[in-house]
């Protein structure tokens, strides 16, 4: 996304008023870019799911680490965006996670006090194994009633 900027324009950064370098701008503004995704893409991983908060926790996350890097410059070392950003998104989801529950709880803990019923045992009925006489005596008288009706409607009866 190429922008167009006036000539003999000047910046402001937190090292003072320098002038503006539009190649420079759109190199700044890509790799924020694709420090923003990476880091979405790692908070969607670690079950963040809403749009909204993605993004705005991408962005707060992408200008830590602007920042960040802006006040470690003074030493020398060399650090990326990206990479910033994404140990930054880490921490903050390890804070934000909540730890997991050791066990769940049983029913019995659900129900307050004084409230314990003990519910009677429910009768199923009488169950038909399929291998009874009487199984296929109703499945026979079935089947023919079936077919009896058919002749007849057919008219071959």
């Amino acid at each position: 996304m190429e922008h167009e900027y006036p000539q003999n324009t000047f910046t402001v950064t937190s090292l003072g008023v320098a002038e503006f370098d539009p190649q420079t701008a759109d190199q700044v503004n890509r790799e924020r870019q694709a420090a923003r995704i990476l880091v979405a893409d790692y908070a969607r991983h670690h079950g963040l799911r809403d749009p909204n908060d993605i993004a705005r926790f991408a962005n707060e996350c992408v200008q830590n680490a602007d920042e960040w890097i802006v006040r470690q410059d003074a030493g020398g070392a060399s650090h990326t965006l990206s990479g910033v950003a994404v140990r930054i998104a880490a921490r903050r989801i390890g804070l934000l996670a909540k730890p997991e529950p050791r066990k769940s709880a049983s029913p019995s803990d659900w129900v307050p006090r004084g409230c314990e019923r003990q519910m009677p045992a429910q009768p199923l009925g009488e169950l038909v194994t399929p291998a009874s006489p009487t199984f296929w005596r109703q499945v026979f008288t079935q089947m023919m009633a079936f077919v009896t009706v058919a002749w007849s409607k057919i008219g071959l009866g």
